[in-house]
């Protein structure tokens, strides 16, 4: 996971698997869980849109679809 700096928040990426529309996270490694401790949490603009880039690819190949980024908190209840 991305160190945090300063209050940035932190950022996951979030959307909905294809076989079964059930909530998935983007993981470290490429894979999608549906637990969300299991996200993958950056805080750099440019590490956000590389895996929003990544999360669209798979959406391309139909493995989730509307992938979006979300603040962590908004997962994690804090």
């Amino acid at each position: 996971m991305s160190q945090k700096f300063d209050d940035t928040p932190g950022k996951i990426i979030a959307a909905r698997r294809c076989d079964d529309n059930a909530v998935v996270y983007l993981a470290p490694g490429g894979a999608w869980e549906e637990n969300p401790a299991f996200a993958r949490i950056v805080t750099k603009p440019a590490d956000q849109q590389r895996l929003l880039r990544i999360a669209r690819a798979d959406a391309e190949n139909r493995l989730v679809s509307h992938p979006h980024l979300a603040d962590e908190a908004s997962i994690s209840g804090t």
